[in-house]
């Protein structure tokens, strides 16, 4: 019979928080990637375009671009899976794309559309985190986008290497 952690003595308690405070490091570097894609990306559109500022909503959707960029690199970088990766993009964009309507009827203004889209984007990407599998390392995750792989020379009907998973 496996043992069960004993939550009398804490030490279950001490791996949670640790997990927890990765999960928050994780977020915040997410967030500082996207703030650095924003104002890098955005400094250069400047230099190489400068000028008047768009309507409000092709603006704040190519801000939203620049943080993405930023993050999607981050994540890259932190070994995220692509799954992980399309996820929290469209995650990023999806509040611009709600109150975008808003803003072409005349309910909102042009910066509560950006305002409001950046507000609103923290608490979605923090929704999304657990969508967001990192890769670790050999043998403790396969990529979310990775099949499993069969043995050389097993057969099809063989299961080999897929941990009993058919393909």
């Amino acid at each position: 019979m496996a043992s069960q952690p004993n939550t009398a003595t804490g030490h279950e308690a001490p791996n949670r928080l640790r997990r927890h405070l990765r999960n928050l490091l994780e977020y915040v570097g997410m967030v500082a990637a996207m703030l650095a894609g924003m104002v890098i990306l955005g400094l250069i559109r400047e230099l190489v375009a400068p000028g008047p500022v768009l309507r409000a909503d092709l603006e704040a959707m190519i801000m939203a671009s620049e943080m993405v960029i930023g993050m999607s690199a981050w994540m890259v970088a932190r070994r995220h899976a692509l799954r992980g990766i399309v996820v929290m993009s469209a995650v990023m964009y999806l509040p611009f794309l709600i109150l975008a309507p808003l803003f072409w009827v005349g309910t909102i203004s042009g910066d509560v559309l950006a305002a409001g889209g950046h507000l609103m984007m923290l608490p979605a990407m923090a929704l999304a985190m657990p969508l967001t599998h990192r890769t670790h390392g050999p043998g403790e995750r396969l990529r979310m986008t990775e099949a499993p792989t069969m043995e050389a020379g097993a057969s099809s009907g063989d299961l080999g290497a897929t941990g009993g998973q058919p393909r």
